[in-house]
């Protein structure tokens, strides 16, 4: 978690426009909180938050969200800090704003070991997402948008992890190739076997 003390970021018209089907997914699910979205977004601006999201990623999820959490994972009432909560087909980004003090985070989806709603009275439901021994809680009023947040954070989470797999064997084919361009560098192959073998590799 990052902060940073810093003025409101206003989103550009390209940035506005990735964003707008997450808004309209939110919309439909929860108009209220869709609202809610609106005006925090006409006053307080994107505190950073399409800085913190690559212009490559699709975003899937906005909602206006409080930390309600400390560095140790309880609720801490001076750790409050609302903010927008971005959900992407990679990351989970936060960027937020108190007392003049940004607060952003950034996770990544395969890296979150547990993603749970809980109810704490005073503040109403809280997700709270963890990657090892590190909690962080976000709280909302709006229970519907929540628990669609939370449906879509485990699918996400299940893609990035099916996708680990594929990741590695991009691994292990970039390190067969510069295997065989050493063999081919040393004079063992030929440069017709080299590309024999590379289009086998790259073939799989």
């Amino acid at each position: 978690m990052l902060r940073s003390r810093s003025q409101p970021v206003q989103v550009s018209p390209e940035q506005r426009s990735r964003a707008e089907p997450a808004m309209a997914a939110l919309a439909a699910v929860d108009p209220k909180a869709y609202s809610e979205l609106e005006s925090w977004l006409s006053s307080q601006g994107w505190g950073g938050l399409m800085e913190l999201i690559s212009p490559s990623e699709q975003i899937i999820w906005l909602q206006r969200m409080m930390i309600c959490t400390g560095s140790d994972g309880d609720i801490d009432r001076f750790s409050f800090c609302a903010g927008v909560l971005a959900l992407t087909g990679r990351h989970l980004v936060f960027a937020g704003a108190s007392d003049g003090d940004t607060r952003n985070g950034r996770w990544l989806l395969n890296q979150l070991a547990s993603v749970d709603l809980v109810r704490y009275k005073p503040l109403g439901h809280i997700l709270m997402i963890g990657s090892g021994a590190t909690k962080t809680g976000f709280s909302t009023k709006y229970d519907v948008a929540c628990r669609e947040l939370l449906s879509r954070i485990r699918a996400g989470i299940a893609k990035a992890q099916e996708a680990k797999p594929e990741a590695s064997g991009a691994g292990s084919i970039a390190d067969e190739l510069a295997k065989l361009a050493k063999l081919r560098d040393d004079g063992i192959l030929t440069n017709q076997e080299f590309a024999a073998q590379k289009i086998r590799l790259l073939g799989r």
